[in-house]
């Protein structure tokens, strides 16, 4: 099996940290953010994040003081590991499984931000810098999935665009779900366990397709 993650929101609790950064930083500027707003954005690429800011009434000059706070205050913080998901990867090496790390972000990003302790687990990584189009667009996790082609793949994914992905054109079946779902359910998977899915699981040519 080959178990496929995302990085920030998934592997690294980036999103809730962004938020309370983002939300600390709309604070001080006396402004505020419903927070179903917020999570309609969860996932967006930087440019349409930002949009989505302009949309909500926020002038130019306001989201670009908002962008250079919330950058320099991210520069400071500590960007901890999801609960649970270093041991599902240990688990996983252990049984034999193949493991990628696929994310929009940039290289630079995830050697900063993932320790090297945990980077060295996967067999690929595949960042921005590997892919010409972005989630939701399907084409990094075939990417994932041409790395071992012989092999069940598993996504984990914590965003709309991201599960988008795992079920595009060419790729398979897909339901989406909060991580913490993704990360027991593939937990369950790298054990052996059933042939359900919460994020993502695409057979390789020839063999049952779905979820059961």
């Amino acid at each position: 099996m080959t178990l496929a993650c995302d990085c920030d929101g998934t592997l690294l609790d980036s999103e809730r940290v962004f938020k309370e950064v983002s939300f600390a930083v709309l604070a001080d500027l006396g402004l505020a953010m419903p927070e179903a707003d917020y999570d309609r954005q969860i996932g967006l690429p930087d440019a349409a994040l930002w949009a989505s800011w302009s949309r909500l009434g926020m002038s130019q000059a306001v989201i670009d003081e908002a962008r250079r706070r919330i950058s320099a205050k991210l520069g400071t913080t500590e960007i901890p590991l999801k609960s649970g998901f270093p041991d599902l990867l240990l688990h996983a090496r252990d049984l034999g499984h193949r493991l990628v790390l696929a994310t929009s972000a940039s290289r630079r990003h995830v050697d900063r931000r993932v320790p090297a302790a945990v980077l060295a687990l996967f067999d690929r990584v595949i960042t921005a810098e590997s892919v010409t189009r972005r989630k939701p667009d399907p084409e990094i996790y075939l990417l994932a999935r041409a790395a071992f082609p012989d092999q069940r793949t598993v996504v984990v994914e914590d965003s709309p665009p991201g599960v988008a992905a795992a079920a595009g054109p060419g790729m398979g079946r897909a339901m989406g779900g909060n991580s913490e779902l993704c990360r027991c359910e593939c937990l369950r998977l790298s054990r052996g366990g059933g042939r359900g899915c919460t994020a993502g699981i695409f057979e390789p040519p020839g063999a049952h397709q779905g979820c059961a």
